[in-house]
């Protein structure tokens, strides 16, 4: 098994980049393409993904959609999966550091970092899990508590980046069936492990943790009732530890549970609240295949040949200084160019 994932399906986007092309009804327009570039078949999806056959030629796509003229390369406004849920991540954290500059915090640093998470989640109208307590907070109590103004207050709101990427990850339940190994790697390299490479100084020591649980989920796979942590499974792949041919992983037939819309929106929300803002250069990047090519700290510049990155970190210590990052990671809320 080929570990890159598939790229055979690819959505249109919109003219200026900013998100997927949708139709009036609000359908997507999804291309499937064979293992050569040849496209097998256009056809509109809806959000219960309905499908429409279209019949349409590349050019015609092009045409019929964005008003292109012939000449122009429709496989500029074609996109994977993958670059959406990048684009959805990078427009979630702008939001969040807009909420923080809307709540007129003086020291905007204090609020990236991942001690703030819960309240992130609360903002983002997601229930934060209080597991068993004696007395239940109120959901919106948990960004309050701390000062961020509303979401009514702000205008700041993230229902349009919530429903895009529970489209998405629909989107994988359906269509990638036969592709579960590959899409749950590569889902895990890009929240949080591109995150945990970037922003974790300490991210080679953090990964021998992994090599136990590695070890103990060689034992569990070989018995029938064994149970298989596969997300640090993953974690110690990233970090060359183990082996991917023997790897539990291959074996999925069913994505784990923390792929779902609530779990793996919720799932390490230090990918937002710390960063950092993220895009490929080109459509062809694995996170997962580029994390493993990283064997040291003095390797990980070497990410920024593939990637476009932006970090915030404690120097963000004026309202000011906020208002220029905001300014200077507007084009990540874009497909790159």
């Amino acid at each position: 098994m080929n570990f890159k994932y598939s790229k055979n399906y690819l959505f249109l986007t919109k003219l200026d980049k900013k998100g997927l092309f949708v139709t009036d009804n609000n359908n997507h327009i999804l291309l499937e393409f064979d293992d050569e570039n040849r496209l097998i078949s256009s056809k509109e999806v809806s959000e219960k993904f309905r499908e429409k056959k279209l019949g349409y030629s590349l050019k015609e796509i092009g045409r019929v959609f964005l008003n292109l003229s012939d000449d122009e390369d429709i496989f500029n406004y074609l996109v994977p999966w993958d670059m959406e849920l990048e684009r959805i991540f990078n427009c979630i954290r702008y939001k969040y550091l807009t909420s923080i500059l809307k709540s007129r915090f003086e020291k905007p640093s204090k609020f990236l970092h991942s001690s703030y998470n819960r309240p992130f989640q609360a903002l983002a109208g997601k229930n934060v899990y209080q597991g068993s307590v004696e007395v239940r907070k109120d959901n919106d109590d948990f960004f309050k508590e701390v000062g961020f103004k509303s979401p009514e207050e702000t205008g700041v709101n993230f229902d349009e980046e919530i429903n895009k990427f529970n489209f998405i990850v629909r989107f994988l339940r359906k269509y990638y069936q036969n592709d579960l190994p590959k899409i749950y790697t590569e889902l895990i390299a890009i929240k949080p492990g591109i995150h945990e490479l970037l922003i974790h100084g300490n991210y080679f020591d953090l990964t021998k943790k992994h090599q136990d649980k590695v070890n103990e989920n060689r034992i569990n796979a070989k018995r029938e009732d064994g149970k298989v942590d596969y997300r640090s499974e993953v974690f110690a792949l990233l970090a060359n530890v183990g082996n991917l041919e023997l790897s539990p992983v291959r074996n999925l037939n069913k994505f784990p549970g923390d792929i779902n819309v609530n779990s793996y929106f919720t799932y390490a929300s230090c990918n937002i609240t710390e960063g950092p803002f993220i895009s490929r250069k080109t459509k062809d990047i694995s996170y997962f295949e580029e994390i493993r090519k990283i064997h040291s700290k003095e390797e990980i510049k070497n990410i920024e040949n593939k990637f476009n990155v932006y970090y915030y970190d404690n120097g963000v210590d004026s309202q000011e200084k906020l208002e220029r990052v905001l300014h200077e990671t507007e084009k990540f809320k874009s497909f790159p160019e």
